[in-house]
């Protein structure tokens, strides 16, 4: 038994090895210089001592063996012009005409294949406009109440015989009363990204609104399309050329786009304008109907000058009365199709 007031004394290590302190580098540059002189090589001929003056001479002599060396490079390592392995001529040029051969091949089956849905020169000339077209046919579409002459002016050319050739109608370039795609194409851009600004406005944007009013746009278009087209053939009315005239009706179905630009606009700048929106939809409603009104009577009631460029067969007081009928409820479906679209 120990003591209660006794210690346990305490034992300190005995350190076994000398000790080191840590390299610094005044300690390594006092260390290399003591080396190099005990071998011999005086320190200030060091190549890496910056207080060397012989090192400012020795960069431009290695330069400059540096540039001789690309010089000798071609002596003491040959080139070869010829591969190891060549390849035979025979199989290379058959590899490349069979390659050709498949090229042309798929090139003409999409350009037969396209043409036959997408009629590409139909389409490239209903998006020859130019700026002074636009104004004008945004003018016409927006107030065509102030539009006089609404007849489409042919492409004559002079025949053989000195006689006038009637080749079709003018491009929208000349002739303001010609459909295009330029304008409808940049409207539905335009519906779309007001349409997706708006849902932002609200917190409701995600990328599936452009997806689907991009899908609902073409439908409606779509469907109204189908729709003229269906009583034309119930009717027996021949458009201008089979697709061209296929193809001009559906320019006609997406010019309800532009009219309702201006109902959306106010919509998301001025949402506490309500009678002023309801104004302007009633407004463009009417204004789209009109246009189409006048503009697809000379489709489906020819005038007798046009009638014997378009068409042939005659119409008689009855027929004609249907086509009105027809026209009229065209113009009044308007209504409901940009009331769908403006239902944001």
């Amino acid at each position: 038994m120990y003591a209660t007031n006794s210690q346990v004394p305490l034992q300190h290590p005995v350190p076994q090895h000398a000790f080191k302190p840590p390299l610094t580098p005044d300690s390594l540059a006092k260390d290399a210089r003591a080396s190099m002189e005990s071998s011999g090589y005086p320190y200030e001929q060091d190549p890496y001592n910056p207080s060397n003056p012989s090192n400012y001479q020795y960069y431009p002599q290695q330069q400059q063996q540096s540039s001789q060396q690309p010089q000798q490079q071609p002596q003491q390592f040959p080139t070869f012009s010829q591969p190891q392995f060549p390849i035979p001529d025979g199989t290379t040029q058959m590899g490349l005409q069979f390659g050709k051969s498949a090229f042309m091949a798929g090139h003409d089956y999409v350009d037969k294949n396209l043409a036959r849905h997408i009629p590409l020169p139909i389409v490239k000339t209903l998006f020859n406009v130019n700026t002074a077209y636009v104004v004008n046919k945004l003018r016409l579409i927006y107030l065509p109440w102030r539009h006089k002459s609404w007849l489409r002016h042919r492409n004559e050319a002079m025949g053989h015989d000195g006689f006038n050739v009637s080749a079709g109608y003018l491009s929208p370039r000349e002739d303001i009363n010609s459909p295009d795609l330029y304008i409808p194409t940049m409207s539905v851009v335009t519906y779309i990204i007001v349409a997706a600004i708006y849902a932002g406005i609200q917190n409701k944007f995600h990328p599936e609104v452009l997806g689907a009013r991009a899908s609902l746009s073409f439908a409606i278009a779509a469907v109204e399309f189908s729709l003229i087209k269906l009583i034309c053939y119930l009717l027996g009315v021949q458009t201008s050329s089979g697709v061209s005239g296929s193809v001009e009706l559906f320019a006609y179905c997406g010019y309800k786009f532009v009219s309702i630009i201006p109902p959306l606009f106010i919509t998301l700048f001025m949402p506490r304008w309500t009678l002023v929106y309801y104004a302007s939809f009633v407004y463009c409603v009417a204004a789209q109907g009109f246009f189409l009104l006048r503009s697809l009577k000379y489709v489906l009631l020819p005038d007798a000058s046009s009638a014997a460029a378009t068409t042939s067969i005659s119409v008689g007081s009855s027929e004609r009365r249907r086509r009105l009928q027809f026209l009229f409820i065209v113009a009044c479906l308007q209504l409901v199709w940009m009331g769908i679209l403006v239902w944001i």
